[in-house]
């Protein structure tokens, strides 16, 4: 989520000293073509779909014969997910408290996940250990605010679960 760092190297039966050349998000290269530095990954942030091309070259890469064909490579980078919670109650500082409605504000889920609320990194895990009085939510697209309340004896520490569809 938010990036994906891409290293290139040349393929294996690539000539002793072979380097690698790429674009990004072109249809046409022409003179736009890069020297990849092994040392510094290629790094897409941008959300959305990504098409790197690359190829291998001996020499100075002049004579046609000195390049490979050209391979492209599909990325997709999916925005970053964050959220906050939130409280009406003025008298507890904004902050949750048992007794009061709170709200988790989703940004960039995926619509179908599982929201909901555990006193353990486990409970994450295995969907246990679930925050009295809170239910297992269903992500609807477009909504953005899920409000809970719970009436028992305050945790000392919450966990926010979300379970993406395609992190299943």
């Amino acid at each position: 989520r938010g990036q994906v760092s891409v290293q290139l190297m040349p393929a294996p039966p690539a000539p002793e000293g072979a380097k690698v050349q790429f674009a990004s998000d072109v249809e046409d290269p022409g003179d736009v073509w890069q020297l990849f530095d092994p040392n510094q990954p290629v790094v897409l942030d941008t959300p959305g779909e990504h098409i790197i091309i690359a190829r291998t070259f001996t020499g100075d890469g002049t004579k046609p014969d000195s390049r490979s064909p050209i391979a492209r490579y599909r990325f997709i980078v999916t925005p970053t997910l964050s959220y906050d919670v939130s409280s009406e109650c003025t008298k507890c500082e904004k902050k949750p408290t048992v007794g009061h409605v709170f709200t988790i504000y989703l940004q960039n889920a995926e619509p179908d996940s599982l929201l909901f609320l555990t006193t353990s990194r486990m409970g994450c895990e295995n969907e246990k250990h679930m925050v009295d009085d809170t239910n297992i939510v269903k992500v609807a697209l477009r909504k953005v605010a899920y409000r809970f309340a719970t009436y028992t004896d305050a945790e000392p520490r919450v966990f926010v679960c979300l379970k993406e569809p395609s992190m299943a």
